[in-house]
């Protein structure tokens, strides 16, 4: 499960196209739109469109999908500029012959078109250092999705801030305070957390949580706590399995901020990326409603 393309399989299946909101997107002859949004802009589209009639204008309920996929791609994606062009006419046509689909099909089947034809690359690049401070890093987590990894540190680095604002008193005897910060954390924004439950633990992103505990990579063993928080996502109640996952993504920070996860190792890779996907989903509604 390593690679780009399962997973991005993986977020399709997870249907985060949905917390997507942009509904009109247009690129080398390739213009994509809702039937609501082409209404407002129907006279310069269509003499965008009547200039050339090779172009492409797609009007569909699923834009919103379609467009996701196409932003979530971009940086995945082997091309120039006259190789851009088709590129997007590729889109296109697996679009038009298809436009009947739901939008999970239809996606799927873009992404095959692509991965047949050998458009889609993995990628594992550097990145920019940015200023850090919470708005700055939960933005920019939020808007890049590759490297995957620096996607999870950035977002790691927006809640870090905020769970900092704890005191941490550990009754359990976990001697890395940290814990105890995050699991008063959840409990001060439970009933949030718990709004949606249903998107995090019935999401494909908690299987590679539950099929085996994480290893504290630092000190070369499973601890104690990492044991006990993957019984907690298994068999505990709402509130245990929710503050158990904040700690497991913890124990993959602290591996991954070590030197502990490995590019060469698919789980390592899922372990980073599905923690980058499941802390936005829950950053974006506990913290973007309470720092704006």
């Amino acid at each position: 499960m390593g690679n780009t393309i399962d997973f991005i399989k993986t977020l399709i299946a997870a249907e985060r196209y949905k917390d997507y909101e942009k509904d009109y997107w247009g690129e080398c002859d390739l213009v994509i739109v809702s039937k609501n949004e082409y209404k407002k802009r129907k006279d310069a589209i269509e003499q965008w469109k009547n200039t050339n009639l090779n172009r492409h204008l797609i009007k569909t309920e699923i834009a919103t999908a379609i467009i996701w996929l196409i932003e979530t791609l971009k940086s995945y994606i082997n091309y120039d500029y006259l190789s851009k062009y088709d590129y997007y006419i590729k889109i296109a046509n697996v679009i038009e012959k298809n436009i009947n689909c739901s939008d999970k099909e239809l996606l799927l089947l873009i992404l095959k078109e692509l991965e047949s034809d050998n458009w889609i690359k993995d990628s594992i690049s550097g990145f920019t250092v940015i200023e850090s401070n919470l708005k700055t890093w939960l933005d920019f987590g939020m808007e890049h999705n590759d490297p995957f990894f620096v996607k999870f540190m950035a977002l790691w680095f927006a809640f870090n801030q905020e769970y900092n604002r704890f005191p941490g008193n550990d009754e359990n005897g976990n001697s890395d305070i940290e814990y105890a910060k995050i699991k008063e954390f959840c409990e001060n924004y439970m009933d949030k957390l718990l709004s949606i439950y249903d998107l995090v633990f019935k999401s494909p992103f908690i299987d590679i949580f539950t099929e085996k505990p994480v290893k504290d990579m630092k000190k070369g063993f499973t601890s104690k706590h990492q044991k006990k928080y993957c019984r907690d996502l298994i068999y505990g109640t709402h509130e245990e399995k929710t503050i158990a996952i904040f700690q497991i993504m913890y124990q993959v920070r602290c591996n991954l901020f070590h030197g502990g996860k490995s590019p060469n190792i698919d789980r390592d890779l899922d372990l980073v990326r599905y923690s980058g996907e499941i802390l936005e989903i829950y950053l974006s509604v506990v913290m973007k409603k309470d720092i704006w």
